[in-house]
């Protein structure tokens, strides 16, 4: 046990600062057992997703199998990363730089670690975005087979009628989603992206009574388990997260098979995460989430421009034309001007109420970059004000 529990602990450190800052444990198989126990309630069998003992482990009873996933605190490590291709590159970004960042962290901190611990030498790693037959793994039932998050069951019914020349024939599939897991926590505000099996005791299915097994974690603490299979949700928000699900089904079987979702189709899949929890305090950013749907690089390098040159986040989004920034920035020129005229200060300046909250953010000076939450500044307008105007 307490072998396991350094190396969850190991792993973890090595890897949070890097942004992959959520570890679930478990067992190889116990998550095997989970697939067999599941595979007939699913509408193709799971086994054929069940792992295999490496050869050169020993007999354990059971093998430790780590699940790796993100919260929002991935975006910043990852802008770094981008950034530094960039220059590398003529400024340009290269594909699947989260695929390619998660996999550098990941084998270069098993590579570190093998130093301190024999048991990371032989470790195997699974990726999420790996397509491949038989490198494939189901990360959501890994979580759960874990009881580190609860599972959402949003069921979608699905009319399909049958014509023939002597009668209509009405078929009703219902399919149970699995794509919303919740997080004690994260929420639904996290994504997983490796799984590491070590040669070492796993972890069974967690219980309150086994104290001394490693435990999941979340930037360095331990998150609440065993969490309950299904949510509290009521009926109502099911019957919404359902129709929600069933459009962005919809709009993704009329779109292009290239991997990507349309620029006008990825809010469509992100309304059911905003709707079960639309204001919780571990969110993405709009740019992270902005990205992690339409897998845009164009947001990527504006996010990166954004955040080195200071710059306000509609830059990201939808950039300004060359007119608006000069416009901008020649208004940013006059209050540096006013200021120096009143080096004792000024009480208040009057402005038009058509200057935006991104044009005063620069003006001011204000650290308005991309690695900030999406607070609102607060502009009061108070046109009982005694302050004389001075522009």
């Amino acid at each position: 046990m307490l072998e396991q529990r350094r190396v969850c602990a190991l792993l973890h450190s090595a890897l949070a600062v890097k942004g992959l800052d959520v570890l679930i444990p478990l067992s190889v198989e116990s998550y095997n057992r989970y697939l067999e126990t599941h595979s007939a309630d699913a509408a193709s069998p799971l086994t054929r997703f069940k792992l295999p003992i490496p050869a050169n482990y020993g007999s354990n009873s059971s093998h430790l199998l780590i699940l790796v996933g993100n919260s929002r605190k991935l975006w910043k490590p990852l802008l770094d990363f981008v950034q530094l291709e960039m220059q590398q590159n003529h400024g340009r970004v290269l594909n699947d730089p989260v695929d390619r960042y998660v996999k550098q962290s990941v084998n270069s901190s098993l590579q570190e670690l093998t130093n301190s611990c024999k048991v990371f030498e032989n470790a195997k790693v699974y990726w999420v975005a790996d397509m491949e037959p038989g490198k494939m793994i189901l990360a959501q039932k890994m979580a759960l087979a874990a009881r580190a998050v609860s599972h959402c069951p949003v069921g979608l019914i699905i009319w399909i009628f049958k014509y023939s020349r002597w009668y209509t024939k009405r078929i009703v599939f219902v399919l149970q989603s699995t794509q919303l897991c919740l997080h004690p926590v994260l929420g639904p505000w996290m994504a997983f992206r490796c799984a590491v099996v070590l040669d070492t005791e796993g972890v069974d299915a967690v219980d309150e009574g086994k104290e001394h097994q490693a435990g999941p974690l979340v930037r360095g603490e331990l998150s609440p388990a065993p969490q309950p299979d299904e949510c509290s949700h009521d009926e109502k928000l099911h019957e919404l997260l359902a129709a929600q699900m069933e459009k962005a089904f919809a709009q993704s079987a009329t779109a292009p098979k290239n991997g990507r979702i349309p620029p006008d189709a990825w809010r469509a899949w992100a309304l059911p995460r905003l709707s079960l929890t639309p204001n919780h305090s571990e969110m993405y950013s709009s740019e992270q989430t902005l990205y992690h749907y339409t897998k845009d690089l164009r947001i990527l390098e504006r996010s990166v421009r954004a955040r080195r040159e200071n710059l306000c986040l509609d830059y990201v989004r939808t950039p300004p034309t060359t007119k608006i920034v000069e416009c901008r920035r020649l208004l940013q020129q006059v209050l540096y001007e006013i200021r120096d005229r009143f080096p004792d200060g000024i009480d208040a300046i009057l402005l038009s109420a058509g200057l935006d909250t991104s044009i005063l953010a620069e003006a001011s000076d204000q650290d308005f970059t991309a690695d900030n939450d999406d607070g609102f500044m607060t502009i009061s307008l108070n046109k009982t004000s005694k302050a004389h105007p001075i522009l």
